[in-house]
Parts: C-alpha cells; structure tokens; sequence
C-alpha cells in the first residue's frame, strides 16, 4: 500500500511543482505550498519505510521515534483532506487553463483507495471473526501449518 500512495505522491509533487515553475496564479493558495512540502516530507518517510520495514517494531521502545510516527500519521490525515480540497479549490476556478493536467485527477486518489482498502479490511475481519468464532486458535494454527506442510 506504501507503494501506491508513495507512487501517487510523486505525481502531486510533479503537479505542484510545474504549477510554480508556470506561475499559474489560480492555482497560487496556502494549499499549494503545504501539500509541496508535505509531498517531499511523505517521500522521505517512504523511503524510510521502505528500506526499514521493520521500523515501526524499533521504534515501540523509543518514545521520540513512536511520537513522530504518530504525528506522521497525523500529517498524513490532514494531508489528505488538503489534496482533496485543492482538487476542488482548482477545479471551480474560472478560466485556469495552466491547471488543467491529467496529473491534477491525482489529488483524488485517497477519495479511491480509501474506500477499497475499508472493503478489504472489513472482508478480512469477517473472514477473522468466522474462524474466530468457529475454531479454536490451537486448532486453527494446527490447520494453517498442516497445509502449509503439504
């Protein structure tokens, strides 16, 4: 998942970068300059993430590192909401042709992956809630490695 957002984030970046190389005064808002700086910020924790994948397990113990994370996870809320308001802060200017990319359409894509990945999860916890309910953990491990045997 970390590679699609990762992947998505370029893109903004891209965009909103070539919107301040263009000048392109319609697009010029506080916005603009959170969601440039922020983009870089998510770029340099994905990789992060990336080459360190067990960081999140290191940094249990580490009360600086576990309250950065949380404000990164923070930031990345409000990151959200911010690319989606600019998409429309965008959109409904009149005559703003310099905006117009098909790299724009990016700053919607947490509106398509969220709602995928709560079906998912919410399939994944009823399949969890089925076994739960209906085998014993022991059972279940005993299951799961009996096959994984085969």
């Amino acid at each position: 998942m970390i590679g699609i957002g990762f992947a998505f984030t370029i893109i903004i970046l891209m965009y909103v970068l070539e919107l301040e190389k263009d000048k392109c005064k319609c697009s010029h808002h506080l916005m603009r300059d959170f969601i440039k700086y922020m983009s870089i910020i998510i770029i340099i924790f994905s990789i992060i993430i990336l080459l360190f994948p067990n960081i999140k397990s290191l940094c249990k113990n580490n009360i600086l590192c576990n309250i950065i994370l949380k404000f990164y996870a923070i930031a990345i809320l409000i990151y959200t909401v911010v690319i989606i308001v600019y998409y429309f802060h965008i959109k409904k200017q009149k005559n703003c042709n310099c905006s117009l990319d098909w790299k724009r359409h990016a700053l919607l894509y947490p509106l398509f992956i969220i709602p995928i990945v709560i079906v998912f999860l919410l399939i994944f916890l009823s399949i969890l809630y089925i076994f739960k309910g209906s085998i014993d953990k022991k059972k279940f491990i005993k299951l799961v490695t009996k096959k994984s045997k085969k």
